[in-house]
């Protein structure tokens, strides 16, 4: 469930859990960025609270404390369950965990999907998550200007109207200039014109009667009205370019420092039986808003990344988290039925009973009660920990096995666009968005905060993958509102000043044929029916974007499933080898 928060309680709730972050994020003051550790995403709070205790919900299946509840004020009903392992979750969930105004910040119940979406594309009025921040954007037209742009365009003020939530108690440097665009702009004559030098200008200031903008996001909530010069007409979409901000020192929260392919490149160093599975990693790091470097470095700690002949390579338990009621165990430890099982457990449990629970984020905080000092040398255990992480992220210089770490930040570009909200299957949400934090289930791709477009790609890709989410509709003719699969191609390339048809029967002729061998990202991909030579579908490559040595493309998929991403495209069977529903049927490149 998602919670109604007011902006006060939500304040004084999370201001100790944020505080580590401060100190990254006014490091990037120099570069002048708005700095985020997770992807965008949105959620409508939905309107009933779930029950809770006895008539509610289990956490997990198999409770681990069902012979631990007591009942202690003779209601006849078990109260608060305790478990006898400290590092489990409580049984049930508790009233403050309800959905009420004034619940404190607190592991929340699943959101209702399809009430919550990931993604880089929303639309006016949506208040979207962008950790640590909350930001709602709109905008109007503002003064003409007396002035023309490039080809005689009337210029026009367009006001960008932005709604702030900083919880983190402490300004956030950015700079508005740089950050804040209106990417496009629809015509008196319905045309839709776009471009990506629309920002701020001394000229729009001075029209809009300001002098300069503020250089960073104040705490708690404000909002500002940013001018910027553009042509004539409505402001149609609105991009805010925030950047990655990786995990720091001993907090486990942050983006991953590392990517798939180099996790599965030190495990299969160090013989682990669990390389392969850094895909995994990373999405639950992403999930979770846990640095997966953390969970590796536990993993090594307690079980040296099961190459010791331990229990866990047969019980896929990283951690050494112990039964106490898991559904399935081996003698005290849990058992999974996977390593993502497995691997998944570690990440909720600590994001869920120390992060959420305790309000406890860096190493030195979470040992002494994940591995107590009765059985473990909590100092040794601490430092290991801390030394690991550094070595693998490539921060104690060039050491076997380290220098692992990922480039430095990066910019992703968020889009909000003049429209109105459809999410499939779901009614309309009578809220600008949740403040508080919601399970991570939804309906869209999750962005990833740490990934620029793929090497050598043009800002075409980068473009395309900002669509993610959007509306598929055949025929469409207002991008990016809704696109079809080959209007996402022409609407994309258009971004850039290239030309290319309309249709996927128009474009498949015109465009240069390339071979799978000369394919790069930005190229397209082009499909047909079984045993047809006549194409009716395609999709951009977008390179590697999951870090699995595969080729990945973006897509307006269908009504159903909208612009998404397929991962590792040449291997999933309905696109790809003799019983594909829809088979690629060759390669072309807009490359000039």
């Amino acid at each position: 469930m998602i919670t109604r928060l007011s902006i006060p309680r939500l304040r004084r709730t999370t201001l100790l859990l944020l505080m580590p972050f401060l100190g990254v994020l006014l490091a990037c003051a120099m570069q002048r960025d708005v700095g985020v550790v997770s992807g965008p995403r949105w959620a409508c709070p939905s309107p009933q609270p779930l029950p809770y205790g006895a008539a509610g919900p289990l956490r997990f299946d198999g409770c681990c404390c069902d012979e631990d509840c007591t009942d202690t004020d003779g209601d006849g009903v078990d109260d608060d369950c305790t478990c006898v392992d400290d590092t489990c979750e409580a049984c049930r969930y508790l009233i403050w965990e309800q959905e009420y105004p004034d619940a404190p910040d607190a592991p929340p119940f699943p959101s209702p999907t399809p009430y919550a979406m990931h993604g880089l594309s929303y639309v006016f009025g949506q208040r979207v998550e962008i950790a640590p921040l909350h930001v709602l954007v709109t905008a109007h037209a503002g003064p003409t200007a007396p002035t023309s742009l490039p080809r005689d365009h009337p210029a026009q003020v367009q006001v960008i109207d932005i709604t702030w939530y900083n919880e983190t108690g402490s300004p956030i440097p950015i700079d508005y200039a740089t950050r804040v665009r209106v990417r496009s702009v629809k015509q008196p004559d319905g045309a839709v014109a776009s471009s990506d030098q629309w920002g701020v200008t001394g000229e729009a200031l001075r029209l809009a009667g300001m002098t300069d903008l503020p250089d960073a996001i104040p705490t708690g909530e404000s909002t500002i009205s940013v001018p910027v010069m553009a042509i004539a007409g409505t402001p149609d979409v609105v991009e805010i370019d925030v950047a990655a901000v990786r995990g720091s020192g001993s907090d486990l929260r942050g983006a991953p420092s590392l990517s798939a392919a180099q996790i599965d490149t030190l495990l299969a160093d160090y013989g682990s039986p669990a390389a392969g599975t850094g895909a995994i990693w990373v999405e639950m790091g992403l999930r979770y808003g846990i640095d997966p470097v953390f969970g590796l470095a536990f993993f090594n700690k307690e079980n040296s990344l099961a190459t010791d002949g331990a229990h866990s390579a047969m019980t896929y338990n990283i951690g050494n988290i112990v039964c106490a009621g898991y559904p399935t165990c081996r003698g005290r430890w849990r058992a999974y039925a996977s390593w993502r099982t497995g691997i998944e457990d570690w990440f909720r449990l600590i994001k869920t009973s120390y992060i959420d629970r305790r309000g406890l984020t860096t190493v030195e905080q979470i040992v002494p009660v994940y591995a107590p000092a009765f059985e473990n040398d909590v100092t040794r255990y601490i430092d290991r920990v801390n030394r690991v992480v550094a070595l693998w992220r490539g921060e104690t210089g060039s050491v076997a096995r380290g220098n692992l770490r990922a480039p430095g930040p990066t910019t992703m570009t968020v889009q909000w666009r003049n429209a109105g909200l459809q999410i499939p299957g779901a009614d309309p949400c009578g809220d600008a968005g949740a403040l508080t934090t919601w399970g991570d289930d939804g309906w869209g791709s999750a962005a990833r905060p740490d990934l620029a477009a793929p090497d050598g790609a043009h800002r075409v890709v980068q473009i395309a993958l900002n669509q993610v989410g959007t509306p598929y509709v055949f025929g469409a003719t207002n991008p990016p509102a809704a696109f079809d699969c080959s209007l996402l191609m022409q609407w994309s390339y258009a971004q850039i000043g290239i030309s290319i048809p309309r249709t996927t029967f128009t474009q498949w002729p015109a465009l240069m044929p390339v071979t799978q061998q000369q394919i790069q990202p930005g190229d397209m991909v082009y499909f047909a029916p079984p045993g047809s030579a006549q194409t009716t579908h395609v999709g951009m490559l977008v390179g590697d974007l999951d870090g699995d040595g595969t080729w990945d493309l973006v897509h307006a998929a269908n009504p159903s499933l909208g612009v998404r991403i397929e991962h590792n495209i040449f291997a999933l069977s309905f696109y790809s080898g003799p019983s594909c529903r829809l088979c690629i049927l060759g390669f072309r490149s807009a490359r000039t």
